[in-house]
């Protein structure tokens, strides 16, 4: 793990309006066949980021589990124009989601680097309990990032819409671009 890694995954969120980021503590699971409940509230946000953040471009996902999300077309910061101007984001969705975040997300091997550092081949030794190891043998890289638990707040689920009451995909898209265009 490199010293710059170590320090964004002790240093507080670039925002006052998103959670603090740090090393991962909670066990996660990836995928499985997810409850009913969970598949509702996911496929009700993969739409709402269809509709209004992904205009213009693809979402895939697993259509069957919703165990993960590919951004087909997300378009990197200016920090990144050197390296592309658009890349494949992929988020793979633990089971506990939405009770428990993503933990970092993958883009392409095909990147030729990251210009902060935090674009890995495989994740480390800490990480390999609570990251999803599957989209590395697909040839995805893993960017760390993690939420600090206990600041990841989802919505109390009892209807159709109610997700959006608290943290959700929107957040963590949010986040992505925060730390896609950070300097640690």
């Amino acid at each position: 793990m490199t010293n710059r890694c170590r320090q964004q995954a002790r240093t507080a969120a670039l925002s006052s309006l998103m959670p603090p980021r740090r090393k991962g503590a909670a066990a996660q699971s990836y995928g499985g066949q997810r409850d009913k409940k969970s598949k509702q509230i996911i496929y009700e946000q993969i739409v709402s980021l269809s509709e209004n953040f992904a205009k213009g471009s693809a979402i895939d996902f697993d259509e069957d589990n919703f165990n993960w999300i590919v951004f087909t077309e997300y378009l990197l910061p200016n920090r990144w124009r050197g390296t592309a101007r658009s890349t494949p984001l992929l988020i793979s969705l633990p089971m506990e989601y939405p009770r428990l975040p993503p933990v970092g997300f993958y883009l392409p091997a095909e990147l030729p680097s990251s210009p902060n550092g935090h674009l890995y081949a495989r994740q480390y030794d800490h990480a390999q309990n609570i990251a999803d190891p599957e989209p590395i043998r697909k040839n995805w890289y893993w960017y760390c990032v993690f939420i600090e638990p206990g600041n990841w707040k989802p919505s109390t689920f009892r209807r159709a819409g109610d997700w959006n009451r608290g943290d959700s995909l929107w957040e963590y898209l949010t986040l992505i671009g925060e730390v896609l265009q950070s300097d640690d």
